[in-house]
């Protein structure tokens, strides 16, 4: 039985809507703030500097201490990598089609490379969800069968175990006819999309600070399924807000 402690975070405002925060603490700000924890005084920084310290400090622990355990944590920095680059394309997905509707002869220099784009795109959407299925066997292998269909639910909620199943590796080949077609309807179709909307909110978020995030929303349901794993076993977990207010603590 593990003996750290088992949290499970519910995402704030501040962790959906993202503005940018300062720059990282230094090492003599890190130094400084040490070092006045322990002499008991308040450190000698301005009340920007330790609020940035302590966030990041809040966030370290809110890693350290989350139900989903260290390997899948490695496993979902890779699937947040693809999934940025994924956002960054929808960028262009409806630049292009601004270009088509407003600008069809300018867009006619830059289809070519449009397409690059929108085959790289399909590519990164199939690796994300092929990573998004492995990942269950690769907790399983590491954890156990019980923690692999914890870690099993979440892209089970999020539909991809069932685009998967509808449509097959094949059905899902970013070089497919039907893929090219879908490809191209990006260009004439609708010229606002909800999905890439909200994928377009999240690069921005990547591009500038601002934007929308929702690697919190899906962290709060990944860690609630390997929080209830863990209760099952008889090891208990907390529920706490993002700023660190426990809420309530199960399986005890």
């Amino acid at each position: 039985m593990t003996t750290k402690p088992n949290t499970i975070t519910l995402p704030g405002w501040g962790d959906i809507i993202s503005i940018p925060h300062g720059p990282p603490p230094t090492k003599a700000e890190r130094d400084e703030y040490r070092k006045a924890k322990r002499e008991g005084r308040p450190p000698n920084l301005s009340a920007d500097r330790i609020a940035e310290i302590e966030r990041r400090m809040r966030i370290r622990e809110r890693i350290q201490t989350s139900t989903t355990p260290t390997t899948a944590q490695g496993w979902t920095r890779i699937l947040t990598w693809l999934d940025d680059a994924q956002d960054l394309f929808s960028i262009a997905a409806f630049t292009g089609r601004l270009f088509f509707r407003f600008a069809p002869k300018t867009l006619g220099r830059f289809i070519p490379g449009l397409g690059w784009i929108f085959l790289a795109a399909d590519i990164l959407k199939l690796l994300t969800l092929l990573a998004s299925l492995i990942q269950p066997f690769f907790v399983a292998l590491c954890h156990g069968v019980f923690t692999g269909i914890a870690g099993a639910l979440p892209p089970l909620l999020m539909g991809n175990a069932a685009k998967l199943a509808a449509h097959g590796v094949m059905g899902l080949n970013p070089f497919s006819r039907a893929a090219r077609l879908a490809r191209t309807s990006k260009l004439t179709g609708k010229l606002f999309r909800f999905g890439e909307m909200l994928e377009m909110a999240q690069a921005m978020k990547t591009l500038t600070g601002y934007g929308l995030t929702l690697g919190g929303i899906l962290g709060a349901i990944t860690e609630t399924a390997y929080g209830i794993e863990l209760n099952l076993r008889g090891v208990p977990t907390t529920i706490q807000t993002s700023g660190g207010t426990k809420i309530v603590t199960t399986g005890q």
